[in-house]
């Protein structure tokens, strides 16, 4: 009998595993379809990432370094059970399938704990990176990310998109940025679409873009929040001199979130051609916390349509 009970309870598990990949699949197909090139798609958990930063924290804070008043895992948990006791009807309009709001639900009525839900009743992120346009004189990248449900912690992320390029040598040729653009797109949390907005896109490090994304905003009547669900980063680079080329580009995009008691997310981009490595920091401020990227990719797209990938 209980053998019985054992094998019920792993096939329960896998059934919620395989409704959470067909849901984000049906997401990933909606936001990321109509590219006409190959698509590599990343799918990071916001669980994940909060035993990440709880990690950090406690390095952080046995050298007596943190500012954090605490434990992001424990304020995630206090989330997570404040959420628990929506309405089902609220808690499927945040995006959650019905395996996930099952769980929720019993989170809240005590028959399960934090742990045993947590991996499982939680927010997703699915991230690509392509090259729409990939030639010896102009390169046109984009970062797309999309949430599958309102993530427990919402305050302002952070997206970063991080190139170079390099000629038939392999060696680094310096490049210009000739356009960027961002898009974030926002939803009611009863699941409707709200509006998109065109947020300024910043120049950092090596000419890296970055775009902040309040995930948390009143919509433009002012009379409702609304949550970005999902977005695209876009960016524009040519090689600086008429006598340069292309040869390939390596690109990386990160999404930067906070699932610690911080105020903002500093980025940090380091790119060393020699090593063939690009590096995006994000930091949660104040203090000194690092965050680990979520749907972080890597790619090298080359001219004649070839692309590796080396991280996602």
């Amino acid at each position: 009998m209980k053998k019985m009970r054992k094998v019920i309870s792993l096939l329960l598990v896998l059934i919620m595993v395989f409704a959470m990949s067909t849901t984000a699949f049906a997401e990933e197909t909606d936001v990321f379809a109509e590219k006409g090139v190959v698509i590599e798609k990343t799918m990071t958990t916001e669980y994940e990432i909060v035993l990440e930063e709880a990690k950090q924290f406690e390095r952080d804070n046995s050298k007596m370094k943190t500012q954090a008043k605490e434990n992001p895992l424990k304020e995630y948990e206090d989330v997570l059970k404040e959420r628990a006791e929506l309405s089902e009807e609220e808690l499927l309009g945040y995006g959650y399938t019905d395996s996930q709001v099952r769980l929720l639900k019993e989170y809240a009525d005590g028959i399960k704990t934090f742990e045993q839900i947590a991996p499982y009743a939680t927010a997703s992120i699915t991230t690509s990176l392509v090259a729409t346009t990939h030639t010896s004189k102009k390169y046109v990248l984009e970062y797309n990310w999309a949430w599958t449900a309102v993530p427990a912690v919402t305050r302002t992320d952070k997206v970063v998109l991080a190139p170079y390029g390099f000629n038939s040598n392999g060696n680094r040729i310096n490049e210009k940025i000739d356009s960027k653009s961002a898009s974030i797109v926002y939803y009611y949390l009863d699941g409707r679409l709200a509006q998109t907005n065109r947020p300024t896109v910043n120049v950092g490090d090596d000419i890296s873009v970055n775009v902040d994304v309040p995930m948390y905003i009143m919509d433009s009547s002012q009379s409702d929040r609304i949550w970005a669900k999902r977005g695209t980063i876009t960016c524009q680079f040519s090689p600086l001199g008429t006598s340069a080329n292309f040869n390939g580009m390596r690109v990386q995009g990160s999404y930067g979130h906070m699932a610690s008691a911080a105020t903002s997310i500093k980025v940090k981009v380091t790119v060393n051609p020699a090593a063939r490595s690009i590096l995006i920091t994000f930091t949660a401020m104040p203090g000194s916390t690092a965050l680990t990227g979520m749907g972080t990719k890597q790619i090298v797209f080359y001219n004649n349509g070839n692309q590796t990938l080396e991280i996602g």
